[in-house]
């Protein structure tokens, strides 16, 4: 079930990134996601936690705001795996893991 779901947020998630800078948005997204539950939550965590954290990271706009920011930062061709890039990548995280309380 979980998959299904997955399946069905990764349009949205990536919308018309090129696929270079969709698999660093989605990176973005699972790092900011579930670090979100894991620093929020305690027990165990399911996957229709992860689910709903998904769903509130894109209702919510952070990961429009993520999108842009890759878009801005990486949108030039170019090796994306430079210290400068991983650098630039981690502070798009850092910059946008609050993206407010877990649903429930």
């Amino acid at each position: 079930m979980f998959t299904v779901g997955l399946a069905a947020t990764l349009p949205r998630l990536n919308r018309d990134l090129p696929p270079p800078l969709q698999a660093l948005n989605l990176g973005a997204c699972a790092a900011i996601c579930t670090g979100a539950l894991c620093w929020k939550r305690t027990g165990i965590i399911g996957a229709e936690d992860l689910q709903r954290m998904l769903e509130h990271y894109e209702d919510s706009g952070a990961s429009a705001h993520v999108r842009v920011a890759i878009r801005e930062g990486f949108d030039d061709v170019g090796p994306y795996d430079t210290m400068e890039r991983k650098e630039k990548l981690l502070q798009i995280i850092l910059d946008h893991k609050d993206i407010g309380p877990v649903p429930e």
